[in-house]
């Protein structure tokens, strides 16, 4: 007997669920393609991938400083936001991203983190 749930890993899923992910799937491939079909023929192109011509005034110093402050608080929001949503969970939990724990970072029944090196005396 054929059954219409599919078992992937242990976990089912519908026949509905299942072709939602697929469609979900290839509108993904066909944007990525089309991208880079645009993006390729945008290079390729004779007159259209031209350097920018550069104007003979310059940029006021004043806007230069703010530019260049703009771009440092971008970078510091930026590694901000990587240590606090990758790195302070990652620490947190101890995990490796793949649901275990590595043996450094094992926790002891007290709760404390028990390095799985070490030995008592």
């Amino acid at each position: 007997m054929i059954s219409s749930s599919l078992r992937f890993n242990g976990v089912s899923a519908s026949g509905a669920r299942f072709a939602a992910v697929w469609l979900w799937a290839a509108l993904g491939l066909v944007v990525t393609v089309f991208s880079f079909t645009v993006l390729g023929r945008w290079v390729a192109s004779p007159d259209q991938f031209l350097a920018v011509p550069i104007p003979a005034e310059a940029m006021p110093a004043p806007g230069v400083l703010r530019l260049r402050l703009l771009e440092a608080l971008s970078l510091a929001i930026a590694a901000g936001a990587l240590g606090w949503f990758l790195v302070r969970p990652w620490l947190r939990t101890g995990r490796d991203g793949r649901g275990r724990t590595p043996p450094r970072c094992r926790r002891s029944p007290n709760g404390r983190s028990t390095p799985s090196s070490s030995r008592r005396s």
